[in-house]
């Protein structure tokens, strides 16, 4: 998959594809070792699964039932796939039938339109964001404060009193 990117750099790339992968991040029950890795993978690389919640699932044999296969897109398409949904045809396999629309011409270029950036978290970094927070904001502003609260009030004063408010919001 990235050298499929590579390939089609700042051009809309979809991947329709059987991961085996399963996440709850794609309404699958579990989320097994390949599944993290390709939330890894995509959020890295900044893609896009399509696939919706359903009760139907991409995937059914007499040994269960998952949702491993994905349609990923990237963000110059984000906005160009339109009715994304399991068939009920027939598909003679054990893998159903994904469907979804493409408007024509929609692609979006990269440079003009930044990609959304999305963030995994866990409680571990979670737990660290305060302090890191109030260390960059503190460098940012050049303010020297032990606290939180007089950090804040050094802000909210930056702002109600600044000349250059858009700027200073903007920093």
């Amino acid at each position: 998959m990235e050298q499929v990117l590579l390939h089609a750099k700042n051009t809309g790339v979809i991947i329709a594809s059987d991961t085996n992968a399963r996440s709850a991040l794609w309404y699958d029950r579990v989320t097994n070792e390949r599944g993290r890795i390709l939330e890894e993978f995509m959020t890295t690389k900044q893609l896009f699964f399509l696939n919706e919640e359903s009760s139907d699932t991409t995937f059914s044999n007499g040994i269960g039932k998952s949702h491993i296969d994905l349609t990923i897109i990237n963000p110059q398409l984000l906005s160009s796939i339109t009715g994304w949904e399991i068939s009920c045809h027939e598909s003679l396999s054990d893998h159903r039938i994904i469907k979804y629309n493409i408007k024509p011409g929609s692609s979006r270029q990269l440079a003009a339109n930044p990609p959304l950036v999305r963030y995994r978290t866990n409680n571990k970094s979670l737990q660290k964001f305060p302090g890191a927070l109030l260390q960059t904001l503190k460098e940012k502003f050049k303010l020297n404060h032990k606290s939180s609260l007089e950090l804040d009030a050094s802000l909210s004063s930056l702002v109600t009193e600044g000349r250059n408010i858009e700027a200073l919001v903007d920093d």
